[in-house]
């Protein structure tokens, strides 16, 4: 493990946000991680599922550790106003799935998904 690599790990895991690799490569500039390798960093994590990703719709893919401590698993909803991305309970489709493996034998995987909607804020502002 290289020092640049830990130091993306380190940043990811001192954080319970979803970073972008931007975010992730401000955290890092004292540390003198140049901004490709934060990218080459993060793609290679990704791919050894090391680290979970996210696109969001319309925004930059969004980042963090792909294993949740116990308790701390969960979905992604996408702010469409205003793009933030939301932590939403792990059983929050459990209902849905049940229902689409009954009726239709469709295993549903929301934790590969991002579901879009309004984050509590822009909601109150609709109204």
């Amino acid at each position: 493990m290289t020092a640049p690599r830990r130091a993306v790990l380190e940043a990811l895991a001192g954080r319970s946000d979803h970073l972008t690799a931007d975010e992730v490569s401000l955290l890092l500039e004292r540390a003198d991680v140049h901004r490709a390798t934060v990218y080459r960093t993060l793609d290679m994590l990704s791919a050894a599922g090391v680290v979970s990703h996210r696109h969001t719709a319309g925004g930059a893919t969004r980042y963090h550790l792909a294993a949740a401590p116990e308790g701390g698993e969960h979905l992604h909803g996408h702010c469409r106003e205003c793009g933030t991305v939301a932590v939403l309970p792990a059983d929050a489709l459990a209902g849905t799935a049940a229902r689409l493996r009954e009726a239709a034998g469709f295993r549903l995987e929301p934790e590969q998904s991002t579901l879009v909607g309004l984050c509590a804020e822009c909601a109150a502002r609709a109204g």
